[in-house]
This record gives C-alpha cells, structure tokens and sequence, in this order.
C-alpha cells in the first residue's frame, strides 16, 4: 500500500520526537492535516477538508479517498472510520482545497512539516 510509509513516517516522528507510541486511529484524531499533506506531497492527488465535528482531513486521489486508517482507499468519503458514528452525512460536508487555502486552514508551518518529513526518508 502506498500509504503506509506516511503513516510509519508519522508514528516513527512522535515516538523520536515526543517519546508517545501512536497508531492509525490516533493520527485521525489530531494529525489527519499532516497525514493528508503528506500524502499530497509524495503522490498528488486533492485535499479535503471536513469542518463539522473537530474537522478531518484527507485526499483523494484516483478516485479513492484516503486517510491513515482507510490505506486501500475507498470510493465514498463518507465511509472514512472518521465518520463512521456520523449518518446520512451531505455530501457538500467534505470542501476541496487548494494547496494554499489547506496549509492556512489547518495552520500548517514550514518548521511542522519539516519535522515530519524528515522521517520519510
């Protein structure tokens, strides 16, 4: 899967870093920007943004969408585990966002991505 090389890059980067074991449900819950713009930045692809519900993050990219839990893709964003208490969600929740407006949305810095990437590598 072509995922999970961000997903290990993430998790590798807060135990180094921040001496925590994470997994893939906890990088939904408060890195899913990161995780999303890492994607972007490695394959291409759109970024989305869910603003409801503490917000979430992911991308889509040939015609699957994708975030840390979901690494095979899945056709309907909807269906993301992120949403899975959620019902009859519109589907005008999830915006597509320019590189430009995702980065300031999510307040997302050089020095921050930075410390990520690195553990790409």
């Amino acid at each position: 899967m072509i995922t999970f090389h961000i997903t290990k890059a993430i998790i590798k980067r807060n135990k180094v870093r921040d001496g925590i074991d994470i997994c893939p449900e906890n990088i939904n819950e408060g890195e899913c920007f990161i995780w999303a713009l890492l994607f972007y930045q490695n394959y291409g692809g759109s970024l989305y943004t869910v603003r409801y519900w503490g917000g979430h993050a992911f991308v889509l990219h040939q015609n699957k969408y994708y975030d840390s839990e979901s690494p095979r893709g899945i056709k309907d964003w909807r269906r993301l585990k992120s949403f899975k208490y959620k019902k009859n969600i519109p589907e005008g929740y999830a915006s597509k966002m320019s590189l430009a407006k995702f980065l300031k949305y999510w307040k997302i810095t050089k020095t921050l991505i930075r410390s990520y990437q690195k553990f790409l590598k």
